[in-house]
């Protein structure tokens, strides 16, 4: 499976982010989006993206993953 992730940033401190899990055959496999309320800046963004990601394959049963 491959995760791919991506977040935004704006400058009011608020941002959001997503998350796709693809097989290997680059089949569709899950999604999901996050809010971000309280986020200090880009780098931090992108980081709950991953979390998020994460927590994505953790709740379709993944195990085992590129990121």
């Amino acid at each position: 499976m491959v995760l791919n992730v991506d977040a935004s940033f704006s400058k009011d401190y608020s941002g959001s982010c997503g998350a796709v899990i693809r097989d290997h055959l680059s089949a569709f496999i899950g999604a999901s989006t996050a809010k971000l309320e309280h986020v200090a800046n880009t780098l931090s963004a992108q980081a709950a993206a991953l979390v998020e990601g994460l927590k994505l394959a953790l709740q379709l049963g993944i195990n085992s993953l590129l990121v």
